[in-house]
């Protein structure tokens, strides 16, 4: 049977990957079984290296060069005729990178870097990129700290820090292939911690203190900061500043730095150190704690402080401060010494040592209750086993105060109303050997006339030195007593002599009725009223007050219209109103009791242009005696 291709030609197009290998087979139809050629392009090549034709007749190339690409043609052969079929071998190229970050790469702490990957790859293939970060992938979209750039090869590193440095790889890949592009992070920053903080020598404010240099992180270290906490505050504190060159210095053999703590150290402390280095792009993380160590004991270095006082009881001056905190102590424990003489008496000062009281802020010195609030000049010390502290600065005290010893006189007290009483007396003689003291102000002492003095009195306070009070919350038409006295921290003096008065009768119990608003201008209306009868518990009616003020607000800023008690007319004029605003309006009588009772509820009225209409309003007829009548007015302009 001559050979055909009829039922298995070569394909059209064959794919190969580049450096990869394909096997192109050749399938004819024969009997007897055919000689096999190849032909490329149309010619026919040589086999070996790389091209090899296997026992079957297949075509194998290992591995497959861009050259290799090209039309291959399979040749058929036997003793009744000859048959051929050609197929394109298309060869796929690897990716190329065409963009790759240089070799390294130099940031700093905290900021932005972005890496550059791009590569070039056949279009009918996938591209993707993958980053390593010392061979460990990185996941863009996952890790807050990466991502994608401008282009999918690039990657962003946001808010740099030392963690990122290292070796980074880019892969870009496809099905074909893969290549490779490498770089280097260099991150710069602040230098890493110090280690190994050591002291050694210490007193009660000095020592030595050294320690390992961390990293540089690319910039020289210019600086270190020393920082200590103690037994007593927990807090760090900067204790020394430095720089690189002297005063510290480096033990060539240890390549450890060391530092003096010349007078910062506080005596009787247990101190813990660390050391922060700092370079020109900024400040390191502070080293971890050193050992504890102790500093020795020593005299008090501060004098106690908001010295004062004054109060007390009679016959004697306090003495206050604030106590020095254990930190200020200086040793185990403390105590202090007061000293204290009469203001501008120049010579040497009482002292008096309070040992055994230990850390106190108060101590009393008795100094005869003839010396009521007298001013002492008076100073405090502090003390330990080791010597003495500085003394206080001078400052004024006062002794405790005495009790007045002046009496009010001419108390006079005349009604305000049914149910207040206003009280005045002569100004008293305000001297230290009246007053013993600071004249905090009287009490007004007032009780009724029918009960017990003692039992049933009541006190008004009435801080200051004005001569004069005013007593509510009386009963109407009651006969009281009243007597003052000054007081001062000591307390009360003598009582005056007490001054009978009665309060008026009852203020008007009963509201004006009949209350009606009338128009007389665009600015002013005229009220009428029915007027009010006093009962004979309450007193003689002067007149009446008209209280209006604007709907919108509340009755606090009312304004009233006085109308007095002259004629058998009850009437009055509110001027001065605004046209268009909406009023409300209540009608009281007032008499030497007081102010009455208001009409209600309110009126409700408007006054401006316009022709003449009524206003409504939401009300309702409340007694059968009383006549609500809720107008509006509105004037037209002729």
């Amino acid at each position: 049977m001559a050979p055909n291709f009829a039922k298995y030609p070569l394909d059209t197009e064959m794919y190969a990957a580049e450096e990869g290998n394909i096997t192109i087979p050749c399938r004819p139809e024969a009997a007897p079984y055919p000689e096999f050629t190849w032909r490329k392009n149309g010619y026919t090549f040589a086999l070996g290296g790389r091209t090899q034709m296997l026992t079957n007749g297949y075509l194998r190339i290992d591995p497959v060069r861009r050259e290799d690409e090209g039309n291959y043609t399979c040749v058929v052969k036997n003793q009744y005729g000859t048959a051929s079929s050609t197929g394109a071998l298309v060869v796929l190229s690897l990716p190329r990178t065409v963009e790759a970050p240089p070799p390294k790469v130099v940031a700093t702490v905290g900021s932005l870097e972005e890496l550059h990957c791009h590569a070039l790859a056949p279009h009918m293939l996938d591209l993707s990129y993958i980053w390593l970060h010392n061979d460990l992938r990185i996941h863009p979209h996952e890790w807050p700290q990466y991502g994608v750039g401008y282009r999918p090869g690039y990657l962003v590193i946001y808010n740099v820090s030392f963690a990122e440095a290292g070796h980074y790889t880019c892969i870009a890949k496809t099905s074909v292939g893969k290549v490779f592009s490498n770089t280097e992070l260099l991150v710069l920053g602040p230098p890493g911690q110090p280690g190994a903080v050591l002291g050694h020598s210490f007193n009660a404010t000095s020592g030595f203190i050294e320690w390992a240099d961390g990293t540089s992180h690319g910039s020289h270290i210019t600086s270190y900061a020393i920082e200590g906490r103690t037994n007593h505050n927990a807090t760090w504190r900067e204790l020394l500043n430095v720089t690189y060159a002297p005063p510290s210095k480096q033990h060539h053999a240890s390549g450890r730095r060391e530092v003096e703590l010349g007078n910062v150290l506080s005596p009787w402390s247990k101190y813990e150190f660390r050391v922060t280095a700092a370079n020109l792009l900024g400040v390191g993380q502070p080293s971890d704690p050193s050992p504890q160590y102790n500093t020795a004991v020593d005299r008090p270095y501060i004098a106690p402080r908001n010295v004062g006082g004054g109060g007390g009881k009679a016959g004697s001056l306090t003495i206050t401060w604030t106590p020095l905190s254990p930190e200020e102590w200086n040793s185990p424990e403390v105590w202090y010494r007061v000293y204290y003489r009469p203001s501008g008496d120049r010579s040497e000062p009482r002292k008096k040592d309070l040992r055994k009281l230990g850390n106190v802020g108060l101590y009393v010195v008795p100094v005869g209750e003839e010396n009521y609030f007298s001013p002492y000049e008076v100073q405090v010390q502090a003390l330990n086993v080791v010597g003495e502290g500085p003394i206080s600065e001078p400052e004024i005290v006062y002794s405790a105060e005495g009790m007045p010893q002046v009496q009010p006189s001419g108390v006079y007290a005349v009604p305000h109303n049914s149910t207040a009483l206003n009280v005045t007396w002569t100004p008293l003689d305000i001297t230290r050997e009246k007053i013993r003291g600071r004249l905090i102000g009287h009490r007004i002492k007032y009780w009724r006339s029918d009960l017990d003095r003692e039992l049933d009195s009541l006190i008004l306070l009435k801080r200051g030195i004005e001569n004069w009070g005013l007593i509510v919350g009386l009963q109407p038409n009651t006969e009281y007593r009243v007597a003052v006295m000054a007081y001062n921290e000591a307390g009360s003096g003598p009582e005056s002599e007490f001054f009978v008065a009665k309060t008026f009768k009852a203020a008007p119990l009963r509201p004006p009725t009949s209350v009606k608003v009338h128009a007389l201008s665009p600015t002013s209306v005229r009220v009428t009223w029915r007027g009010v009868v006093p009962s004979i518990e309450e007193e003689s009616i002067q007149g009446y007050k008209v209280r209006y003020w604007e709907a919108d607000q509340d009755l606090t800023s009312a304004k009233e219209v006085y109308k007095q008690l002259d004629g058998e007319d009850l009437e009055a004029v509110v001027s001065g109103l605004v046209p268009g605003k909406v009023y409300k309006l209540r009608v009281l009588a007032w008499s030497f009791g007081g102010d009455g009772k208001m009409s209600s509820p309110p009126w409700e009225f408007r006054v401006g242009d316009g022709a003449a209409s009524p206003y409504r309003s939401k009300a309702s007829i409340t007694g059968g005696s009383m006549l609500l009548l809720w107008l509006a007015f509105l004037f037209a302009k002729l």
